[in-house]
């Protein structure tokens, strides 16, 4: 029933409305993926053995995750934090189905935020934001692919289902479809994996700048420092597909180009051969690779949805198979030999044995036996 009252139409979406001021946006835009993964931003990794299930569980915070510039008397424009400060927690859950397929789902809610409400677009006095909020749940499916020893690569199919708080900046306007692939090169104590996709959904507009499908690239590398600690640097943008300037926009002659992108650097400490519990805590920030433009000054700045500074710690499952199972060639149909039997190739095939067994003790002498009775003749 209460799913049913989520996804009804005027309902849970009723203020995802076209307008200049819809709050139907997700303030988060980092997504984690379920799964085995090295990197925090970049899904590329290894599947989960069939039948058995990866969880991780941690917390975020992000700083100014989502600010905005509305117009006003001074060149620059007035600053407007819709969301100055948050905390999410989330879950991640991946089941693993066998012949490389693994079914995946993301949950997330957020425990603290603040901010201005959606009408501060529009006037000087918004209203508070809700303090807690859910966001949009994703589900997916992966298939992994292993072309070779130390390379892994997948194909992700995920939906973002629009049933979180739309009037909190933790929800869209719809269903939010995201196919990628990624692929990680793995050389201990080196890994480097790349990620390329896109997230297609509706168009929204809030302010003077549109929200709508978006590409996602990530790149990321590791380096096992010291046992089971390693380290990694990724980072990861969100180049927009749809112009980026709304009608209000043009109306005020502003010109937004909008780049989400950020980087985070990763410690991690996990020892699959031991234990299938790790530890993963990272800290980055988004890159100033957005600009506006407005009575000829130009300001460049973190895209909306780009934290000043993000942070993570999160603590994760994940059974693996031993390591000979992910690396084994395909099996050339030979089977097993006990100890003390001899493999193919050697100087007494299984066959020859055979035969010598099932033949009587007098068939059993040298073929050349005779031979000193000829030469007595």
């Amino acid at each position: 029933m209460a799913l049913a009252s989520a996804t009804a139409p005027g309902v849970a979406h009723a203020d995802c409305q076209p307008s200049a001021a819809s709050p139907c946006i997700d303030a988060n835009a980092l997504w984690l993926r379920p799964g085995a993964h090295d990197f925090v931003a970049v899904p590329a990794g290894e599947p989960i053995p069939a039948g058995a299930v990866a969880l991780g569980m941690g917390a975020m915070l992000l700083l100014r995750p989502l600010v905005l510039t509305a117009p006003s008397p001074d060149p620059r424009g007035r600053e407007v934090p819709l969301v100055q400060h948050a905390v999410d927690q989330h879950l991640r859950v991946a089941a693993g189905l066998g012949h490389g397929f693994e079914l995946g789902a993301a949950l997330a809610t957020v425990l603290w935020q603040r901010g201005a409400g959606p009408s501060a677009i529009t006037t000087q006095r918004g209203g508070a934001l809700e303090s807690t909020a859910v966001r949009d749940p994703r589900v997916g499916i992966t298939r992994f692919f292993v072309p070779a020893r130390t390379l892994r690569v997948s194909a992700r199919a995920e939906l973002g289902l629009p049933l979180g708080d739309s009037g909190a900046y933790a929800s869209t306007r719809g269903f939010t479809l995201a196919p990628s692939v990624a692929a990680q090169l793995r050389s201990e104590p080196w890994a480097f994996s790349a990620a390329l996709g896109a997230r297609l959904r509706e168009t929204t507009e809030l302010g003077a700048t549109r929200f709508g499908s978006e590409l996602e690239l990530a790149l990321g590398a590791r380096v096992r420092v010291l046992g089971p600690v390693s380290v990694s640097l990724e980072a990861f943008a969100l180049p927009s597909l749809v112009a980026a300037t709304s009608r209000r926009g043009r109306e005020l002659d502003t010109h937004i180009r909008r780049l989400p992108a950020e980087w985070l650097a990763a410690f991690r400490l996990a020892d699959a051969e031991r234990s299938p519990i790790a530890f993963t805590f990272a800290a980055g920030s988004g890159l100033p690779l957005s600009s506006e433009s407005r009575g000829g000054h130009t300001t460049h700045s973190y895209a909306p949805t780009s934290p000043a500074f993000r942070a993570l710690i999160e603590v994760s499952y994940v059974p693996r198979p031993p390591s000979q199972e992910l690396t084994r060639p395909v099996s050339s149909g030979v089977g097993k030999h006990r100890s003390g039997a001899h493999a193919p190739g050697s100087s007494e095939a299984p066959r020859d044995r055979a035969r010598t067994e099932r033949e009587p003790a007098g068939a059993r002498e040298p073929r050349d036996a005779l031979a000193p009775e000829r030469n007595a003749l």
